[in-house]
């Protein structure tokens, strides 16, 4: 995937949120599994869910020693999703018309494509 087409997928979440606002709480975010790059917008309580279970998984494996406790690690540290608030890639113009910050956006899509 190159930057511009990360950067334009990101952009048709944003307004895709923007059109339906309604249906999520108040601390959208925008969820990117590295290892996949499949990404999606959810509710804040969605995030804190995720997280905590990958708090569990890395806890769980934090017993094991050696390569594999390593090689999990990694594995791991890809399947973890990244979130990012929706809300720091929308920006309103004169008109309160809201629209995605698409500067906002390309910093993200720079953070897995250089």
């Amino acid at each position: 995937m190159t930057h511009e087409k990360l950067t334009a997928h990101i952009v048709e979440l944003i307004n895709r949120y923007i059109a339906n606002a309604d249906s999520f709480d108040s601390n959208p975010q925008l969820r990117i599994v590295p290892s996949t790059m499949s990404m999606t917008i959810v509710n804040g309580s969605d995030m804190l869910a995720e997280i905590e279970v990958s708090d569990e998984n890395v806890d769980d494996e934090a017993g094991v020693d050696g390569e594999r406790s390593e090689e999990y690690a990694d594995y791991q540290a890809g399947r973890n999703p990244d979130f990012y608030p929706v809300k720091s890639m929308i920006k309103a113009d004169g008109n309160k018309k809201y629209a995605a910050d698409t500067k906002a956006i390309e910093s993200i899509a720079t953070s897995y494509i250089f």
